[in-house]
């Protein structure tokens, strides 16, 4: 008796098991912290923590529209205010963003170009967030990009960012498309960014993924040993100016001229570019260094939390380009009017070429929408 219970214990544990393996394959899901202890793993502890920290974060005057975030990726329990402080102002236009996309850089995959996730979900403890499949798709035939899953699972700079994004947008529909590059040569930046232009319109926010230097032995990086706090502020401050004004040269040229520990260099510098134009610039919202916490910078990495903005014109140049993006928008068509408009063509090449004539009662034969009449 006690033998076939303990096989019918056993048959039972190898089902449920079975079943969550099952439903996580089915639903590909990244699963969060197999990277480290960034932030709790516990939903009641991760919320109470950034409470607090969304609590303590201000409201700032952002002159312009969002369109986008770069901040910090360290643990929370070091950069969490630095984040919270940016994301803070994504809480005014939660409801008009659809897709995130997530620049962040891998530490650990040795790689050229980019990866985008193959995943259908990133988890956290505070829930799943669908990722834009088709757009990953889509970027994976790009030049430059391709799926790796492998490297997505095991890198933190994007998942970091993950809870901060959950708060911020809370209650409102988005789906992320997550991006790792890896290495870059400097001419590769500019083509990338028009790439992914292809994929960005007005309901689109990207996040920039980066801390700022890394100082200290450990780091590899000392370039000066006397009156360390002040000489890392003007050290970040050089970098941090750069990215405010959206001038990439100038941010290469620092790079190289400092050789900075900056390690998202790579996704600021793609973002940089997708807004290279004199309408974009960029707000500082936070800056600090972990050293400040017990005032002892032999090891030390500084954090910026900076956003985006576009600026919003006004008056009848602004009234043209607000009513010719209208008439865009209101002659896009869905994935079946577009089925449709193809079954007509095809319909009307067969019968004209078998029969010299045109195909009659289309619009008895198909759904033709008012957009499709148009």
């Amino acid at each position: 008796m006690a033998k076939k219970n303990k096989t019918i214990f056993v048959l039972i544990f190898l089902s449920i098991n079975l079943f969550f393996f099952l439903s996580c394959a089915e639903e590909n899901t990244r699963s969060y912290l197999t990277t480290g202890g960034w932030y709790p793993s516990s939903k009641s502890d991760l919320d109470t923590m950034l409470d607090r920290f969304f609590e303590n974060a201000k409201p700032v005057k952002i002159p312009g529209k969002i369109v986008a975030l770069i901040g910090p990726h360290a643990g929370i329990n070091y950069s969490g205010r630095c984040t919270a402080n940016a994301y803070k102002q994504l809480t005014k236009i939660a409801g008009k963003i659809d897709r995130v996309f997530l620049f962040g850089v891998s530490h650990g995959g040795r790689f050229s170009g980019a990866c985008v996730s193959g995943f259908s979900y990133n988890a956290t403890p505070l829930g799943k967030i669908p990722v834009d499949r088709e757009i990953t798709a889509q970027l994976a035939k790009e030049r430059y990009f391709k799926i790796d899953n492998r490297v997505m699972q095991h890198e933190h700079s994007i998942e970091n960012h993950l809870p901060f994004l959950q708060k911020a947008l809370k209650n409102t529909k988005y789906k992320i498309v997550p991006i790792l590059f890896g290495y870059l040569r400097e001419s590769d930046f500019l083509p990338m960014a028009n790439i992914l232009k292809k994929y960005i319109d007005d309901r689109t926010l990207i996040i920039a993924s980066t801390d700022l230097t890394h100082y200290g032995a450990n780091f590899g990086y000392r370039p000066f040993t006397e009156d360390i706090k002040n000489n890392l502020t003007k050290l970040d401050k050089g970098m941090i100016e750069p990215i405010l004004t959206l001038d990439f040269d100038r941010f290469t040229t620092y790079k190289k001229k400092t050789g900075i520990t900056m390690c998202g260099f790579n996704p600021v510098g793609v973002l940089m570019k997708i807004f290279s134009k004199k309408n974009h610039k960029g707000v500082l919202i936070d800056y600090y260094k972990s050293g400040d916490a017990g005032n002892n910078y032999n090891l030390s990495v500084s954090y910026a939390s900076i956003i985006i903005t576009r600026k919003i014109e006004t008056g009848t140049a602004a009234g043209i380009k607000e009513k010719e993006a209208d008439r865009r928008n209101a002659m896009e068509l869905s994935k079946e009017e577009k089925k449709i408009l193809l079954s007509i063509a095809r319909e009307s090449l067969e019968k004209y070429v078998k029969e010299k004539n045109l195909p009659e009662n289309i619009e008895t034969k198909y759904n033709i929408s008012d957009k499709l009449k148009e």
